[in-house]
């Protein structure tokens, strides 16, 4: 780590004798911050403070700095005794271990948010892999993650303790935070049905979501699930099958017009979402995309009718994003620029008054996706690979 860190602060180090060019600073720099270098983040900044290589975005000092956290500087002792710890940590060995999954280490890299790629950074010394190389290469670890965290909790989910069967459920639930729709169904839908007490949680039932808001009563419940709603859409975006089901088996609901003009009225900046078929991504146009993805009877039914509200246009895009989706969903995510500048276009095919970008506030997305606004087709299976820190020309706009 520290010698990735150093390397990262002579890209902008004034007593190096030869500074290598801007292109090469700067893919050096964006393969660092895809192996999670902190110093990449500041260096890059740093790099457009000076001006060097004129503007550059995406440096984050703040990020740097926290990320920092996790690697703090200690000495030989410490380094050894963390080690030796570590070892027996993740080997299952320490006494009284409850936590079943630190017995398999190849695991380990699962759960860590912004530990250094160790693989990423010996991989670029090694082969001279890029940034792009190294991102590709980290999600499909994560998605290898979401996969073996599911069948290892699967595994454990009869256990006769009632510790081991807690985070059994736990480690399902965790690999649905990633690449993974089938954890995530198991854990929004199937979980909450079964003998929660069994799984050592003892919670209250759980009621409708509903805003905390003036208008909260105008807002409409079109199905039982009107709390999952936009995870519902999700899913059914990265190819679960029996959320896809569901999702589509719903029918067409008209938006809540009544409800939106309150919220316009009384919180005027309020983001529109997903939630209830009132706006986002749960609108004609998605439905028809992955009706005809899926071939789905009942969501094929709608399509006429769908047609005349969208246009032939739209309807000829939905077709060609269908297509272009069908053979990578479910799966890892992929680096497919034609198909993702695809959905990007499609913006204009939806609703009136959802048009627009800045209508657009996906909070789940940010992390992964910084325009904040793309579907999640485009943010978890065509995630852009666009480099982290680029120059930005005077004369032009920077790139989406």
């Amino acid at each position: 780590m520290e010698y990735a860190e150093g390397y990262a602060y002579r890209v902008i180090d004034p007593g190096v004798a030869t500074l290598p060019d801007c292109v090469t600073s700067l893919e050096h720099l964006n393969a660092l911050a895809e192996m999670r270098a902190p110093a990449a983040f500041i260096a890059a900044e740093e790099l457009n403070r000076s001006g060097r290589c004129g503007v550059v975005e995406g440096g984050n000092i703040a990020r740097g700095l926290s990320m920092s956290l996790y690697s703090r500087a200690m000495n030989f002792e410490e380094r050894s005794t963390d080690y030796i710890n570590e070892k027996f940590h993740w080997t299952g060995l320490t006494e009284g271990q409850q936590y079943f999954w630190l017995g398999y280490p190849e695991t380990r890299e699962c759960f860590s948010a912004e530990e250094f790629d160790l693989a990423g950074w010996r991989a670029w010394q090694d082969e001279n892999n890029g940034y792009r190389d190294i991102r590709m290469s980290r999600m499909q670890r994560d998605y290898e993650c979401g996969q073996q965290l599911e069948a290892l909790g699967r595994s454990y989910l009869d256990h006769p303790d009632v510790n081991t069967r807690s985070n059994a459920a736990w480690l399902i639930r965790r690999a649905g935070w990633g690449y993974n729709p089938d954890a995530r169904w198991w854990s929004e839908f199937v979980f909450p049905t079964l003998d929660l007490e069994y799984f050592g949680h003892y919670e209250n039932e759980p009621t409708p979501y509903r805003f905390s808001s003036p208008c909260s009563a105008l807002m409409r419940n079109p199905t039982e699930q009107d709390r999952y709603g936009q995870s519902l859409r999700e899913m059914a975006s990265i190819g679960q099958a029996e959320a896809t089901d569901r999702w589509l088996s719903s029918g067409l609901f008209e938006p809540d017009r009544e409800f939106w003009s309150c919220v316009a009225e009384d919180i005027p900046h309020f983001f529109r979402h997903s939630q209830a078929w009132n706006g986002g991504y749960d609108t004609p146009f998605w439905y028809a995309v992955h009706a005809i993805r899926t071939q789905h009877e009942a969501g094929l039914g709608h399509l006429p009718e769908i047609t005349a509200d969208i246009g032939e246009d739209c309807m000829v895009l939905a077709e060609d994003i269908a297509e272009g989706l069908r053979p990578i969903i479910p799966g890892p995510p992929v680096d497919d620029p034609q198909l993702r500048q695809l959905i990007v276009s499609s913006i204009a095919c939806q609703p009136e008054g959802l048009r627009d970008p800045t209508e657009y506030w996906n909070e789940n997305y940010h992390g992964l996706n910084t325009t904040g606004y793309l579907p999640p087709e485009a943010v978890f299976i065509l995630p852009s690979f666009e480099p982290i820190f680029r120059r930005v020309d005077d004369q032009s706009e920077p790139e989406n």
